[in-house]
C-alpha cells in the first residue's frame, strides 16, 4: 500500500500573494490555499472502522501509522480487548495487524468494534482492508478534522451491497440519519435515530445489491468519524470484477467548489466520476460546460476519458472509480477515491508504496502549471513533460510511476495528490492528504 503524510505548511511566497491580490481584485475564480492553521490529516488521535469485505476470511486488516518527527502512541478496541503499543521513527512508518473480527459490524446496528488510536506525536493513519482479488484501503482522518454533518459516496453493484459506518468519538453521541435508499424496512427518506458512545460503529447496509445510499445524510450532536463504500462493487455495474470500496468521508463543512482530476495510469477507456450535492440547484461544470444542475442528495456521474476542471457554485464532493477490469481489459479492478478540492491543496506530502502485493504503484499529480518547476519527487525536479495541461484551466497534471519505498513530493505553491495501485483484479486508491478547513458555514444546533 502507499502511505502519505503531509505536513500543513501556511506559507505564501510574494509571487503567490501578489497574485492572489491580483485575481481577487479582477473577480477571476480564485485558487486559494487552506487558511493558515487549518486542520489536515495529520494528527494525534483517530476513530474509524473496517467494513464487510467480500471474501471471508480476509487475508488481514493492517494499519499504518507514519509520522515526520515520531510518535509512540496506542492503539485499542476495547470490546475485543485488543490494547496494543505501536512506535514510529522519525521519518518512519510502522504497521500493525488487527483481529479479523474487527470487520464484522452487525448490519444496521450497533458494533463496539470502532478502532482508536491515541498517539503522543503528530502523525497520519491509513487502513487496509485485504482479501483474495477484493482490497481497499482509507486515509484516517484525525477528530480534530471531523465534523457532525456529512454526505455519503457509495456505489450500486450486482454483487456486493452499498454500506455506510458512522463511528462514536465522544460518549453519548445523538445521531440522525435520513437515508437515501431503502434499508430494511426503511424506504428513502425515513430518519433513524440513535446514540453513540466512543467506539461504537453503526453500520448502514443497503437492503439489496441494487441499492446506492449515496446522498444519504448524517447529523450528529458530537464529531463522528464516517466511513462509507461497498462490501464489492462492479463498477460500472454491467462489468466484472467486484471489489471492495472504501474511504473516509470529509465533513459537509470541509467541501469544495473547484477539483481536478486526471485519468489513472494504464486504463484505456477512462474513469467514472461522481459528483454529489448538498445545496439546491447546484450547477455542476466540466471543463466548462454545464452537464447538471444537482438538488440535495443527487449525484451526477459520468465515465470520461480525458482530464477534468471540474466547477460548482455551490460545495460539493466529488470522487474518482477505477473501472472493473472486465471494461478494458487491463490489470485493474474498482477502487473510490474522495478527489481533494483545490481550496484544501498542501504544499508537501511524504509518503511510500508498497514492498509487495501491488505491482504497479502511482501518484497523481495536479498542479498550477506555473509552479511545475517547483515541485520535487524525492528531491529532484519533475520533468514539464510530464504534465498536461487540464482544458483550457490554469493547472497542469501527471500519473507518476512510483518504486518501492518512501518518497516526497513537495512545491513552492499547494497542489493535490492520490495515491493508488493496481493487481491482478485488485486495486486501492485514496487521496494522498488535504487540509480540512471549515470553508462551509454550517449550522452550529443540534442536528
Amino acid at each position: 500500500m502507499s502511505i502519505w503524510l503531509a505536513s500543513g505548511n501556511c506559507r505564501l511566497n510574494s509571487v503567490m500573494r501578489t497574485r492572489l491580490w491580483l485575481v481577487i481584485i479582477v473577480m477571476l475564480p480564485t485558487f486559494l490555499p487552506a487558511p493558515c492553521g487549518a486542520m489536515d490529516s495529520v494528527g494525534r488521535e483517530f476513530f474509524f472502522a473496517f467494513q464487510s469485505n467480500y471474501f471471508q476470511p480476509p487475508q488481514y486488516l493492517r494499519l499504518y501509522v507514519a509520522s515526520q518527527n515520531g510518535a509512540l502512541g496506542r492503539v485499542r478496541i476495547a470490546h475485543l480487548g485488543f490494547d496494543r503499543t505501536i512506535q514510529v521513527a522519525p521519518g518512519g512508518l510502522s504497521q500493525l495487524d488487527l483481529p479479523l473480527t474487527v470487520r464484522d459490524l452487525a448490519d444496521n446496528g450497533i458494533s463496539k468494534l470502532g478502532v482508536e488510536v491515541r498517539l503522543d506525536g503528530d502523525a497520519t493513519v491509513y487502513g487496509i482492508n485485504r482479501a483474495n482479488n477484493t482490497t481497499d484501503a482509507f486515509l484516517a482522518l484525525p477528530t480534530d478534522a471531523l465534523g457532525r454533518h456529512y454526505r455519503v459516496l457509495t456505489y450500486r453493484s450486482a454483487s456486493g451491497k452499498s454500506q455506510v459506518a458512522v463511528v462514536g468519538t465522544v460518549d453519548g453521541t445523538k445521531v440522525r440519519i435520513r437515508t437515501s435508499a431503502p434499508v430494511r424496512s426503511l424506504t428513502p427518506g425515513q430518519q433513524i435515530m440513535l446514540t453513540l458512545d466512543a467506539g461504537d460503529v453503526y453500520s448502514l447496509v443497503g437492503a439489496t445489491t441494487t441499492v446506492d445510499l449515496t446522498g444519504t445524510l448524517i447529523e450528529a450532536d458530537a464529531p463522528v468519524a464516517v466511513m462509507a463504500g461497498a462490501k464489492c462493487a462492479n463498477v460500472p455495474a454491467s462489468h466484472g470484477a467486484c471489489d471492495h470500496l472504501a474511504e473516509m468521508m470529509p465533513p459537509l463543512s470541509t467541501w469544495g467548489k473547484r477539483f481536478v482530476t486526471m485519468p489513472l495510469a494504464t486504463r484505456k477507456k477512462g474513469d467514472l466520476i461522481r459528483v454529489l450535492a448538498d445545496r439546491p440547484d447546484s450547477h455542476i461544470r466540466f471543463n466548462g460546460e454545464q452537464v447538471a444542475v444537482l438538488q440535495p442528495g443527487e449525484v451526477y456521474e459520468s465515465i470520461r476519458v480525458q482530464p477534468l476542471l471540474i466547477e460548482s457554485d455551490q460545495p460539493v464532493l466529488v470522487s474518482q472509480y477505477s473501472l472493473g477490469t472486465q471494461y478494458d481489459h487491463v490489470v485493474s479492478d474498482p477502487f473510490m477515491v474522495i478527489v481533494p478540492p483545490t481550496e484544501q491543496f498542501l504544499d508537501n506530502y511524504v509518503f511510500a508504496t508498497p514492498e509487495t502485493g501491488f505491482h504497479a504503484n502511482f501518484v497523481t499529480i495536479v498542479a498550477l502549471s506555473q509552479s511545475i518547476a517547483t515541485t520535487r519527487l524525492d528531491g529532484q525536479r519533475l520533468d514539464r513533460d510530464t504534465f498536461r495541461i487540464i482544458g483550457e484551466s490554469e493547472f497542469s497534471g501527471a500519473a507518476i510511476a512510483l518504486d518501492a519505498g518512501i518518497h516526497r513530493l513537495e512545491a513552492e505553491e499547494p497542489f493535490g495528490i492520490t495515491l493508488y495501485g493496481f493487481d491482478q483484479t485488485d486495486s486501492y486508491g485514496y487521496p494522498g492528504g488535504m487540509a480540512f478547513a471549515r470553508i462551509n458555514p454550517i449550522g452550529d444546533g443540534w442536528p
